[in-house]
């Protein structure tokens, strides 16, 4: 559930990492609040935007951080103490990027997981649950084509760049998802995860998914069975 979410590094620019998910928002008529955090700006592309989280004027459901790795240390400890249950980190430099990006993974990882708030990322393009409107996502194929209609079939993908493409062309195939969701690098969630939860989701009968590498081949295969057993097939 996302009533409020806020786009850490906003941009005034659509075509911006930290631009795309407010114009996203806004065309899929996401129904709760979107506020921008960035010192630079009192609105971004219409909606509020604050220089800090503590001049935020409400509790944060879902934070989307477009900003260098390295301000995740300071930022997130001070949007949990605005009541933040979710990221969706798009920034790169984790667990990629040698030592230091390992041990800052490895650090979003713990502090995540004491803290209660789910993250998806880093490296990743984001999600968009299209039945409840919630686009947490800067993909440019989902920027530049209309507003896609719900469907049954969820789409989840550990690569951002495959999952946009094949949702791109799937839409002009006439077909219709639930959910794209793209896990990136995993620091805590990740497939086997999002598997779970559409195993027991009404809105999606299928899963269609793109995978690179797994840590944990029994959780998912029991992941797996979990979709056998609901009935819904997974590709």
């Amino acid at each position: 559930r996302s009533d409020s979410v806020v786009v850490v590094g906003a941009s005034e620019d659509p075509a911006r990492i930290g631009g795309a998910p407010i114009a996203i928002l806004q065309k899929y008529g996401f129904p709760g609040k979107i506020w921008g955090l960035n010192p630079k700006y009192a609105t971004v592309q219409g909606v509020p935007c604050f220089p800090t989280p503590e001049a935020l004027p409400g509790n944060v459901d879902v934070a989307i951080f477009s900003l260098a790795a390295a301000s995740m240390k300071d930022m997130l400890p001070r949007l949990k103490a605005r009541g933040l249950k979710g990221a969706v980190v798009f920034s790169a430099g984790f667990g990629e990027s040698g030592a230091e990006g390992r041990a800052l993974r490895d650090w979003l990882r713990r502090y995540a997981r004491e803290n209660g708030i789910a993250v998806l990322g880093p490296n990743c393009v984001g999600q968009i649950s299209f039945a409840t409107r919630r686009c947490l996502n800067f993909g440019n194929a989902i920027s530049v084509l209309p507003a896609a209609e719900a469907g049954r079939i969820a789409l989840l993908s550990q690569s951002g760049g495959v999952a946009t493409n094949i949702w791109a062309d799937a839409i002009f195939a006439g077909t219709k998802f639930s959910h794209m969701i793209t896990t990136g690098n995993e620091a805590d969630l990740g497939v086997v995860e999002f598997l779970d939860y559409l195993a027991d989701d009404p809105q999606t009968d299928a899963v269609l998914g793109y995978i690179e590498a797994l840590e944990d081949g029994g959780a998912f295969c029991r992941a797996a069975e979990r979709m056998r057993r609901a009935g819904k097939p997974l590709v």
